[in-house]
C-alpha cells in the first residue's frame, strides 16, 4: 500500500482543501485460469500494489505435495508478472499459481489454477480387430499414483464403449493400456469399410 496526498481548489474562490488518502491494492487475479499441463502456456499474474517493478520474482504452481517452478518470469510493470507454465508432471487438477518475491523471501500471490490432462501420441495406431493390443498412450498431467485411470476404447459412431481396461504407468507421461481387443459385437455398428475407426481414450476410475 502506499500513501498519498490530493489539493482541491475551488474555482473562482480561494479556498484551499487538502486530503490525505491512502492506495490499496486490488484484488490479485491470473489470465488464462487453465492450462495444458504441457507447459509453455503464457500466464499473466496481476498483483496491483503488491509487486515492484525493480524487484525479482518467481512462478511456483503447486499441489499438495508437488511443486513445479516456470523458468521464465518477467515483470511487466508494477501490476502484473508474466510467466510460462512447466510441465506438470503431477496429476492433472486444481493447483494454485504463486509468485515468489526473492526479496521479501516468501509468496505474495496465491491464485487457484487448473491443469488440463492431455494425450500427445497412441501407439499402435493400426491393429487388427479381435487381437489383444497393448497401446501405450504419450501425454501429460498422467501421474497414476495419485489419480487411477482407465483405458476406454470408443465406437466413434456410436459412442458406445467397446472395451475398458485398468491404465498402467510407465513413468510420469506414459500410460499403458494392457490386453484390449476391438470386438464388433461390442460396438453394435454396422461397418462395410475394412478400417474402423476407433476412439482410444483415457479417463479417471
Amino acid at each position: 500500500n502506499a500513501m498519498g496526498t490530493v489539493v482541491l481548489v475551488m474555482q473562482n474562490t480561494s479556498n484551499v482543501s487538502t486530503y490525505d488518502f491512502e492506495f490499496l491494492p486490488l484484488g490479485p487475479a491470473v489470465v488464462p485460469t487453465t492450462a495444458r499441463a504441457t507447459g509453455g502456456t503464457l500466464v499473466v499474474v496481476y498483483a496491483w500494489g503488491h509487486l515492484d517493478v525493480n524487484g525479482k520474482y518467481a512462478c511456483a504452481f503447486s499441489a499438495l505435495d508437488y511443486q513445479a517452478w516456470s523458468e521464465n518470469v518477467t515483470v511487466s510493470n508494477v501490476q502484473s508478472v508474466s510467466c510460462h507454465t512447466p510441465f506438470w508432471a503431477e496429476a492433472a487438477g486444481m493447483t494454485s499459481v504463486r509468485v515468489w518475491s526473492w526479496a521479501a523471501e516468501q509468496f505474495v500471490v496465491s491464485l487457484p489454477f487448473e491443469m488440463t490432462a492431455i494425450v500427445l501420441a497412441v501407439q499402435p495406431t493400426l491393429v487388427p480387430a479381435g487381437e489383444e493390443v497393448v497401446y501405450i498412450m504419450h501425454g501429460a498431467g498422467l501421474n497414476h499414483s495419485s489419480t487411477e485411470y482407465m483405458c476406454q476404447l470408443m465406437d466413434p459412431m456410436t459412442q458406445n464403449l467397446v472395451v475398458s481396461a485398468p491404465a498402467a504407468p510407465a513413468n510420469d507421461s506414459t500410460m499403458i493400456c494392457p490386453h484390449m481387443s476391438w470386438t464388433f459385437a461390442g460396438s453394435q455398428s454396422e461397418y462395410t469399410h475394412e478400417t474402423v475407426r476407433a476412439s482410444l481414450m483415457l479417463g479417471s476410475a
